[in-house]
Parts: structure tokens; sequence; C-alpha cells
């Protein structure tokens, strides 16, 4: 099969076809995107852009039944499109690009508003952060935090990654352990710009479930020096005390105790050290709290050297 750009020379009508569809589709004319993109697969144009906007139009369809698409359909389609890219119903590559549809749709028609559509779900920087809006996303979802919704892990996670796009390398790290310890389950690796963390998920869902190689996430990156967790990123006073898991509750919770624990314990001024809490992670994850122990001997050994 000819390369793309070979085959743009031969074909050039129809790969206008497909920039046409694109920017149909950019409208969320659905109805015009799917008669251009047909007219170009008649034509013979064999590219990748093909058969993404091909999946992107059938996976809009059910969510745009009733257009125009407001705010709240575009919340729809956010949440969705991760969550398809979750269970794996949609390719990375089509995601992004539903993704960047719907950014450059909702650019043209923003509000003032932090949420889309009024309801608390899905946070404006989200689409900010598509469209490589930095400082804007930093600024409204600074602003969410501070007003109620610091205990919503996705959009620390977002924050983290603002913060990326600001070059604050350090004030995101502070960001994503944030995000990992209240709620690695609701992180959206969709969207994360830390190449490191996807990597490494990748890495774990390889041998693990999606569940638990989330939770594997903050100590692996810890015990890996990728993370680090300070005394006086200590910010969650009292609050990851008290816990009913167990060594009898399934590994993921486990997991997800056993990060709080080390938040704890590494968030404690040096020298001081909690035998409770520590035998606490030995009983929930004894090899994990094992390797834990030996890279906590050996960064004292450093220190001291």
């Amino acid at each position: 099969m000819p390369e793309p750009a070979i085959q743009q020379s031969l074909f050039p009508e129809g790969f206008e076809l497909v920039a046409a569809a694109k920017r149909a589709l950019r409208d969320l004319d659905l109805e015009r995107a799917r008669r251009v993109l047909d007219s170009a697969q008649r034509r013979g144009v064999r590219v990748s852009d093909v058969a993404m906007i091909d999946a992107a139009l059938e996976f809009l369809a059910p969510l745009l039944s009733d257009p125009p698409a407001g705010q709240p359909g575009l919340a729809r389609i956010v949440q969705a499109t991760e969550a398809a890219w979750r269970a794996g119903t949609l390719s990375r590559p089509t995601a992004e690009f539903v993704d960047d549809v719907v950014a450059g749709f909702w650019s043209r028609r923003a509000g003032a508003e932090s949420f889309l559509g009024g309801e608390p779900q899905v946070h404006r920087g989200v689409l900010e952060l598509v469209l490589g809006n930095g400082a804007a996303a930093y600024r409204s979802l600074r602003a969410s935090l501070d007003a109620g919704h610091a205990q919503r892990a996705e959009l620390w996670s977002y924050l983290a990654d603002a913060a990326i796009l600001r070059g604050r390398s350090e004030e995101a790290a502070t960001y994503r352990v944030r995000a990992l310890v209240l709620g690695a389950q609701a992180v959206d690796l969709l969207r994360c710009r830390w190449p490191t963390l996807l990597e490494l998920h990748d890495e774990l869902r390889r041998s693990h479930d999606d569940a638990v190689a989330r939770e594997l996430l903050l100590p692996r990156l810890w015990l890996a020096g990728q993370l680090d967790i300070r005394p006086q990123d200590a910010w969650f006073g009292g609050s990851l005390e008290s816990s009913a898991i167990t060594a009898q509750s399934p590994l993921a919770e486990r997991l997800r105790r056993f990060s709080e624990l080390l938040c704890v314990d590494r968030s404690r001024p040096a020298g001081e050290v909690d035998e409770a809490r520590r035998e606490a992670m030995a009983e929930l994850a004894p090899d994990l709290f094992a390797e834990y122990m030996r890279a906590c001997r050996e960064r004292e050994r450093r220190g001291r050297l």
C-alpha cells in the first residue's frame, strides 16, 4: 500500500475530503462528517485518519442523538471517552481525537462556569488541558479545589498536569502524590501528561488488573525515586488515620491502604517512626513492605554519607 504522502499526491481530492470530514466532526455535525467520509472511502483513500474518523463517528453517534450538544452533552462525551478508553473499546489515538474535537467545539462556546453543564462532574480544566492552555487550566482547577472540591483526586491529577504544562515539575509531583493517595481509581490516565506514570501503569497491567495496577502506582513510583513524599507535604491531617481494611480485604483495597500509610510514614519528620503503622503495612502487603524498608534504610544510609 502506498505511503500516506504518496497517496496524497495520487488522490489529492480524497485527502481534501478527509480534511473536510474532520472539519465537520469538529463542528459536531455528524451527518455531514459521515457523508464526506463515505465519499472519501468510495474514492479509495486508505489512511489511518479514515479509520479513526469512522471510529469517532460510531462512538459519538449515540451520545449526540439529541443535538445540538450543550454543556451537559459535552460533559457526557468527556466522561464516556475516558470510560471507553479504560474499557479498551476506544483506542488512545481515537480517544485523543475525540477529546480534540470536543475541546475545540467547547472553546468556541465556553462560558465562565467551572464545571460543564452546571453539575460538578466534568471540570473545564480537562478541556483547557486538551487545548494546551496550562495557565487557564491551573487557575480554574486551583479555584475549584479551594472552593470545596479538595477531596476530588482527579482534580489534583489535572492540576499536576497543568503544572507540568507550566514547567513546574516539583509542584506537579506534590499534586500527583495527593491525587494517588486520595483516589488512584479516579485518576484520568487518558489525559495524563506524565509519561513515566503511563509507562509504569502499562507495565503493571501486564501482571495485574487495572484496579490493582492503579493502587501500586504510588508505592512503585516512590520506590523508583520518581515521586518524593516530604514532611511539608502532610496535607491530610488525621484523614488517613483510621481504616477497616485488613489483611483479608481484596488486594486493591489493601494496596490503597498501604499507599495511605506509606504517605503518612514518609511525611513524618526525619528520625520519627510509628511502629504500629509499619506493622499494619507489613500485614497488608508483606513483600512490598520488605521492599519499602530496604529502600528506607538505603536512603537513610545515603543521607548519612
